[in-house]
Order: C-alpha cells, then structure tokens, then sequence
C-alpha cells in the first residue's frame, strides 16, 4: 500500500494524545482545561482563527464544506411547537424555580441546553426534504476507532460527543471522508484558546475517518464493531487515498457559549481553524441559524472513487 504521510501522522499525534498524554492542559482556574498554543505548535497541530460568517458564504477557499444555505434555513424554519423538545432556559433565568443555575450550569448541563435548542432545530429542518448529511450511530465504521466519550488524563472532568453526520452513501459505500460531530463539556471556554476536551474529539475523528476499514454489510458492520481493536486485517481502508480527511465540529460549553472548529490535515499538520464564540444564553441571542448551518453542511472536495 502506497505511504500516506497524512494518515501516518494522525496516527502519532493519536498516541500523543490518548496513550501518552504528551499534550497537557493548565489547572489555574483562570484558565482551565485549556491547551497552550505552543505545545500544540511543537507537536504538529496549528490552530487558526475562523470566520463562520466568511466560511458560510464561500469565501474560505481551504474549508472544504459548504454550510446550508441561509435561506433554506429560513423558508424550512420548524414550528415552535417542534422546538419545544428541545426544553431550552435561559442561563441566568430559569423557568423552573426548584432548579437552582449553579446545579443546571455545574453539571454541564447548560452545555447541554444549547446543543438541545441546535439539533433539535436542525433535524426538524432535515426532516423537510432537503438535501443534508445523515444522522450516524453505532454500528456505523466510524464508530469502530471513535469512542465519543473523553475523560481528561486527571480523570476530572470530560467531554462527550453527541450526534454524529457524514455524507450519504452512494452504491452502499461512502463517498466522502468529511465528518460532522458535535460535542459538549462541563467546562467553560474563553475566546482565543480551546479545551483539550476539544482538542481529543477532533483528533480522534480525524484519527477514525483515517483508519476506517470499508465495511458496506451491516451484519459484517455489527460484527466488527468490537471496541478496542485498532487493526482490521484483510479491509481496505474506506479512503486510502485520501490526505486531508476534513472534520467539523461544534462545540457547547458550560458556560452556555458554543463555537465551530474545523480540522484537516496537510501532511504532517493538524490545521485546527477556531471560531470565536457564541452566546446561547438567551433564546433570543442565540446564534441556532448560524450553527444550524454549519452543522447540515456538505462536502466540498473530489468524492472517492
């Protein structure tokens, strides 16, 4: 099999990441859980900021999906009613006066209220017959090198990965490498540097699209899905060909603040592009149509063949 540096580079920085915890975070409380720029530098990884309103409209040559038009966000906005699943609060002022904001907000659960409003708001959009990524779950290939739960080294604290999108599959086979996830965190973020809660999702995907063998039999599919294995003898990967497999991520933190990553490689690099974030605390400051975009995005590159 023809070298592919890409991949043989995601696969150290996967090590670094998981087995020998080279990549540490700070403990001040000003600045907690977060990465420092220059370790990230020194072990391959260049983070980047990112303009969501630039990339939305196409004016981003290097990112390599194309969100969902504005419009159809608009003219297929769900129904109230629909959104009310979601069961969104502000952050300083909940409806429910037995729930007190330190135990909604100390839990990580205010992580979880935005993500709620999000995905909810973009599966009632999907749902309405436009052309938008598919929802992925176990026994889906993906899953078999992406855990989506990550516990930081210390063992306090973790970030979880939610509900997970790739491009449709033609012919019973992937097509495309791009990888949508979506995560949450029990920790507060600040603009300008990320969480290693975040850090690790995006590896890992990366890591997974990577090495994930082409299984197109769903009985085959649940019966490799064995937690652990790292090899799949005699399985040609799903995209052996491919250099950058690009992966979007969006992010709810604590602090009821979400934001977008997008990651790829470029040879021996991670390019890890940051947007700044984006208050949910209030329904009505909400960025939902912004991220709703983000999140049902396509691909934009040359499909495998």
């Amino acid at each position: 099999m023809p070298r592919n540096v890409a991949r043989e580079s995601i696969n150290e920085l996967w090590k670094k990441v998981f087995v020998t915890n080279d990549i540490v975070y700070s403990e001040d409380p000003a600045t907690m859980k977060e990465v420092d720029n220059e370790d990230l530098s020194r072990h391959g990884i260049a983070r980047i900021p990112f303009e969501l309103e630039t990339a939305a409209v196409g004016l981003m040559p290097s990112f390599l999906f194309k969100p969902l038009d504005l419009t159809d966000v608009r003219e297929h906005r769900p129904s109230e009613e629909s959104l009310e699943a979601a069961q969104f609060i502000d952050y300083a002022t909940h409806t429910n006066p037995e729930v007190r904001r330190d135990q909604v907000c100390g839990s990580g659960l205010a992580a979880q209220l935005a993500y709620n409003l999000v995905t909810q708001w973009a599966l009632c959009t999907a749902e309405q017959g436009l052309v938008v990524p598919v929802n992925v779950s176990i026994p889906n290939p993906f899953f078999y090198l992406f855990d989506g739960f990550f516990r930081y080294p210390s063992r306090q604290g973790s970030s979880t990965a939610a509900m997970t999108l790739e491009p449709a599959w033609e012919n019973n086979r992937p097509v495309y490498p791009h990888v949508i996830i979506t995560t949450t965190h029990n920790f507060s973020g600040n603009d300008d540097s990320m969480l290693w809660g975040e850090l690790a999702p995006l590896v890992e995907a990366v890591y997974s699209r990577a090495n994930q063998p082409l299984v197109t039999d769903m009985e085959e599919m649940e019966r490799l899905d064995t937690k652990g294995a790292r090899d799949f003898p005699g399985k040609p990967r799903a995209f052996g060909g491919e250099k950058k497999f690009p992966d979007l991520m969006l992010s709810f933190l604590n602090n009821q603040h979400g934001r977008v990553f997008y990651a790829h490689m470029e040879e021996r690099q991670l390019m890890v592009y940051q947007s700044r974030l984006y208050s949910f605390q209030t329904r009505d400051d909400a960025t939902v149509e912004l991220f709703v975009q983000f999140l049902l995005s396509s691909p934009l590159s040359v499909p495998v063949s």
